[in-house]
């Protein structure tokens, strides 16, 4: 370390800065936050690379003494920071007898990205192990790292497994939160051959319904690949020229594409070679692998797609067609392949029969060819040769494309610099965050709109807030936004008698009694020995659920299946899991049509009442289903004096996807509230409701806005999780215009610290847009299918020329503000700013207007800063010389820059077109710019060793409503421990979807090691043995196992008396580094000195000061 180096410590959550090195042995630091420091803590050294070897000798006895000796399939090395660290592992490996076992290289700090091109020609695959990376890199850059690191593995053809914290909530919960059911989905879109478990299957409370769920996103997700645009992103990007099997297997793949109901791949692969190239490429089918070699059959476990069909000897021309026949009948029995569709054969083995690796099929020139598997398919029909699947061409014309394009280089993930941050926070109001001092906190933080949640509290309460944020506002020269949230139609739970919760059991029955809105108040539901019956606010129930239908009270933690529609008021249901339920619990009736006006009496009234009167700038409206809903709530803002209100409308339900283009029509943005909306239709399907829903705006030039659950562990934790990073930085790749926190700044323990990392992330995120593709796509690709006004046509070239404008001048790999073209648009009405913002250039827009209202709207746009405009200032100049001055308190490059100026035309009616001009700014006054030739072409220096990705999804209503018919090709790792490595639970975990189990060596010895591993072959042998005479299998199936290491790691040495001591904010520490005395030498904590021995010897010759030391987790920061 040097001085300036951080070490973080306990998880990140001690930071000690480096002040001085004072010998070989010890330096001296400050203590950045105050923290109890415990023994043997984890630390991380950002930004440093440690001089410790891959494997320790520790490491070295378990591979060669556990992974070798049981034959694994897998060894994942933890942090993997050079080639050589590969070539070292390997030898290790191979002296061993571990020729077969595969290299997962862990990717986990800056020196592993630095040189990961070098790691992947060594490697077998990639984890992107997102814990540590987190602490080595800054959280808000781990999206972008991740998506770097998944797209180099995909062009390279090697696997690539996403690791740590993806449903860490299900530890303790049956249901994940909304962001890690998005961050597993977005893994799906990156591109991630696998996703890993870690503490959720180890030490969680639902280690099988962990996978169960992953299993299910990860299906669901797959459904919304756009494979075409995969598959020619791979292609175009692909070194050429490729080798002559690669050209086959690239061919046989994109026939995959081009006829869309392929039922599936069949592959001669004795060595895995053409497996892992035709995986390369992404098929939408799965891919069976036939093959005689063991090592191959496992390996298929952690590869994108693959199928294992095991022979008993190697193929050769005289057996190839028996055992092709074998594995499309094994496909079709196990529902990989549909009956009667077409097959793909990747063929050619040699002519004689050979077991050796180096003469393997792989080195024998492949063969392509087309059969049909058995049985009869009704859907498909044939002329002469052509396929024709009218079905296939109906569903693909109501599809929603989205593009998702990002350019990110090595320098943008570890920069600190971020562009200016254009997506809009919404912090929600509550006692956390009311007062004064803290509203003000989120003001400086990054907060654009203040939500007041109408769901609870009465207007004199939410009065004095508003109020004293009105101050906050005023005194701080804030425009910062407001917005009503109606607490909307809902069904409720009625009373209970004596108020007593009763315990509802799995299979029992029970009458749910419609006692309507006036009478569940007064109703009280009973458990006695004849019968279970409670109420329910909804008066046409019965007139609206059907037998089949499901009924979820309580966040959907009580699930109850219709059975019988008794009368007008009463319906006999069944009870699905074991749970407690109170009085006046939230309901949801998944696709139903909840007969309930959208304004309820109290909203009505909160509408007239509060937002009206106080002159807020948005209501957001609950459970909006239909267009018409949307113009009845206009009408009610008209009436009463709200016409500048804007109304957001909130996707919450079935109904609301279904007609989401005729809400659009009407609103003026919408929200996509995960929270309802992953009761109302299957958790899996939310991910593609957000893509298609945040797609459908972007188009229609309407805002959106992701909430729910982005940051929810910041209501407890100082950091969010690796879920929640790559959530809120996803949703800012979809194209949304802001991110919402809820009970994050409502209740949460860290209401500005939350609002600042959301703002981090948004900011970085930004980073990663790929301005170009993002423009083209949505200006010659779905906007491109209608007419455009002359206005909107103009102002696409404004957004146009700003992206063509920006350029990476300096080279430091990231776009900076002063790199960018301002904006400054001059409007009344601020339609053509938002026209501008639909188009999403990479320029700060200035919106100057003279409409107080416009200024207040911004904060829901993307890019927009508001310039209220004062008297005579309405002109051009004016306009300028005011952006000016706000550039300059925001520390927005601005004087001396080219900035692009608009101004529209109006006959008096309507817009008719805009005029730009370019010019540039001195003391506030604009001049026209030098003439420069405009770039025919976009270009950009800085962007020439950047990984370009485009993750096209192609999704349909249909996709999100209907259950997946798919089988899934993303496959699951899950890590061994307590909780899950008696065999009983282990047989579980196989038959969820688990395909590689995982043996964490950081934890337990050989003995115990070997003991579960014992058991968990024991389970996939009568596993294997269940389904294959389950599904008349030839073979029985196998599942693989992975090696851990422990690998090479800092921590605290031992301290006096065992007895933590407490670092406090801003204090002198010294660090010694004791090397391998950790385990003896004792820290202390004196009036005189605090000193800390930490177990890496070369810590000193490693940091730099000014570096960050972090402990604990990152909890601790010195």
């Amino acid at each position: 370390v040097k001085v300036g180096n951080n070490i973080l410590i306990a998880d990140g959550s001690i930071s000690i800065r480096v002040d001085s090195i004072e010998s070989e042995t010890v330096l001296k630091g400050t203590v950045l936050n105050s923290k109890k420091l415990g023994e043997r803590k984890n630390c991380n050294l950002p930004g440093v690379k440690v001089d410790i070897p891959v494997l320790t000798e520790s490491d070295i006895h378990d591979v060669q003494n556990f992974c070798c000796k049981n034959r694994m399939d897998f060894l994942a090395a933890s942090f993997v920071q050079t080639g050589e660290d590969v070539r070292f592992i390997r030898r290790i490996l191979d002296e061993a007898g571990g020729q077969n076992v595969q290299i997962i290289c862990k990717i986990e700090n800056e020196a592993g990205m630095e040189n990961f091109d070098e790691i992947l020609k060594y490697t077998d695959g990639v984890m992107v192990a997102r814990g540590d990376l987190g602490m080595e890199i800054p959280s808000e850059k781990v999206a972008l790292a991740q998506k770097m690191l998944i797209t180099k593995c995909n062009i390279a053809g090697k696997f690539v497994i996403v690791a740590t914290q993806m449903l860490e909530s299900m530890c303790e919960n049956p249901l994940p939160t909304r962001a890690e059911m998005l961050d597993v989905a977005n893994a799906v879109f990156d591109g991630a051959d696998a996703t890993m478990l870690s503490g959720e299957t180890a030490n969680g409370a639902f280690p099988a319904k962990a996978v169960a769920t992953m299993a299910a996103i990860t299906r669901n997700a797959e459904e919304g690949v756009n494979h075409s645009q995969v598959y020619n992103f791979i292609r175009d990007f692909t070194p050429m020229p490729v080798g002559t099997i690669e050209a086959v297997v690239a061919c046989a793949s994109k026939t995959a594409v081009d006829i869309p109901d392929l039922g599936c791949i069949v592959v001669f692969s004795e060595s895995g070679y053409r497996a892992n190239l035709t995986s390369k490429y992404r098929p939408r089918c799965p891919i069976i692998v036939i093959t005689h070699n063991q090592s191959v059959v496992k390996h298929t476990n952690s590869v994108f797609g693959q199928y294992a069909f095991q022979i008993p000897i190697p193929a050769t021309w005289a057996t190839e067609k028996k055992y092709l026949q074998g594995a499309v009948e094994y496909a079709v029995e196990k529902n990989l392949c549909k009956p009667g569709a077409m097959v793909v054969v990747i063929g050619g083995v040699p002519q004689d029969v050979v077991v050796t690796k180096e003469a393997a099929s792989s080195h024998v020139i492949p063969s392509f060819g087309i059969t049909t598997a058995p049985g009869m398919w009704k859907k498909m029909q044939r002329t002469g040769s052509t396929l024709i699947n009218p079905e296939y061409a109906k569903e693909s014309s109501v599809r929603t494309i989205s593009l998702r394009a990002t350019a990110i280089s090595l320098e943008e993930v570890f920069s600190p610099n971020a562009p200016v941050r254009k997506t809009k926070i919404v912090c929600t109001m509550g006692p956390k965050c009311w007062d004064e001092e803290t509203m003000a906190e989120l003001i400086d933080e990054g907060m654009d709109v203040a939500r007041f949640n109408f769901s609870h509290g009465d207007h004199e309460a939410h009065q004095a807030v508003l109020d004293r944020f009105r101050k906050v506002c005023a005194e701080k020269k804030s425009n910062c936004a407001v917005l009503l949230d109606t607490k909307g139609p809902e069904v409720r739970t009625a009373m209970l008698r004596n108020h007593e919760p009763i315990q509802l059991v799995k299979d029992q029955e029970i009458i749910v009694y419609a006692a309507g809105p006036d009478e569940y108040t007064t109703f009280e539901g009973y458990k006695t020995e004849e019968e279970t019956k409670i109420g329910c606010s909804y008066a046409k129930l019965c007139q609206s659920v059907q037998p089949g239908n499901k009924l979820l009270f309580a966040d959907g933690s009580v699930v109850i299946k219709v059975l019988e529609i008794i009368d007008d008021r009463n319906l006999r249901g069944l009870v699905m899991n074991d749970k407690m339920l109170g009085e006046r619990k939230n309901g949801n009736l998944p696709g139903v049509k909840v007969e309930l006006d959208v304004l309820q009496a109290k909203d009505v009234d909160d509408i007239i009442n509060f937002a009206c009167k106080n002159k807020m700038d948005f209501v957001a409206v609950s459970f909006v289903q239909t267009g018409a809903d949307v113009l009845s709530v206009r009408k009610i803002l008209d009436e009463n004096g709200g016409q500048d209100i804007q109304i957001i409308s909130k996707i919450e339900n079935e109904e609301g996807v279904a007609n989401i283009d005729d809400i659009l029509k009407y609103s003026d943005g919408i929200m996509v509230a995960r929270g309802d909306l992953g009761m109302e239709i299957p958790s899996q399907k939310v991910a593609l409701a957000q893509k298609m829903l945040i797609t459908k705006a972007n188009v229609a030039g309407r805002f959106v806005i992701c909430a729910t659950q982005m940051l929810e562990s910041m209501c407890d934790n100082p950091l969010p999780t690796r879920a929640e990073m790559t959530d809120v930085a996803n949703a800012v790749f979809d194209g949304v215009d802001g991110t919402m926190l809820s009970g994050e700044t409502a209740n949460g323990a860290f209401p500005a610290k939350t609002v600042a990392t959301m703002a981090a992330i948004n900011a970085n995120a930004e980073l990663g847009i790929d301005y170009w593709q993002q423009y083209n796509f949505l200006h010659r690709g779905n906007a491109g299918s209608h007419t455009i006004t002359t206005l909107e046509a103009s102002l696409a070239n404004v957004a146009l020329s700003a992206v063509e404008f920006s350029a990476d001048k300096d080279g430091d790999g990231v776009i900076s503000a002063e790199e960018t073209v301002p904006i400054v648009v001059l409007t009344e009405d601020g339609i053509a700013a938002d026209l501008i913002s639909k188009y999403r250039p990479p320029s700060a827009v200035f919106v100057a207007t003279n409409s107080q209202r416009v200024v207040n709207h911004t904060g829901s746009r993307f890019g927009q800063i508001p310039v209220f405009l004062e008297p005579g200032q309405y002109n051009i100049a004016g306009a300028v010389k005011a952006a000016s001055a706000v550039a300059k308190a925001m520390d927005i490059p601005f004087e001396g820059n080219r900035v692009l100026v608009v101004s529209c035309k109006n006959d008096g009616f309507v817009h008719t077109a805009a005029v730009a001009h370019v010019v540039t700014v001195l003391n506030g006054v604009h001049t026209p710019a030098p003439t420069e030739p405009m770039p025919t072409t976009y270009t950009d220096p800085g962007k020439l060793n950047t990984v370009t990705s485009k993750r096209g999804s192609k999704i349909s209503l249909e996709d999100i409503l209907t259950p997946a018919d798919s089988f899934r090709k993303t496959k699951i790792v899950c890590t061994m421990g307590p909780k899950c490595w008696d065999e009983d639970t282990m047989r579980s975990l196989l038959r969820e979807g688990m395909g590689v189990a995982r043996f964490n060596f950081s934890h337990g010895d050989h003995e115990a090691q070997q003991a579960v591993l014992n058991r968990y072959r024991a389970a996939c042998a009568k596993e294997g043995a269940a389904m294959k005479e389950e599904l008349g299998l030839d073979y029985t199936p196998h599942w693989a196992s992975l090696m851990d290491t422990k690998g090479p790691e800092i921590r605290t040495a031992m301290l006096r008396d065992g007895e933590p001591i407490y670092l406090v904010k801003d204090q002198a520490i010294t660090i010694e580094a004791v090397g391998d005395d950790y385990t003896t030498f004792q820290g202390y904590k004196t009036e005189s000195e605090t000193r800390i021995g930490l177990s890496y010897a070369k810590l000193c010759q490693s940091v730099k000061v000014g570096n960050n030391i972090l402990i604990a987790d990152g909890s601790i920061s010195i």
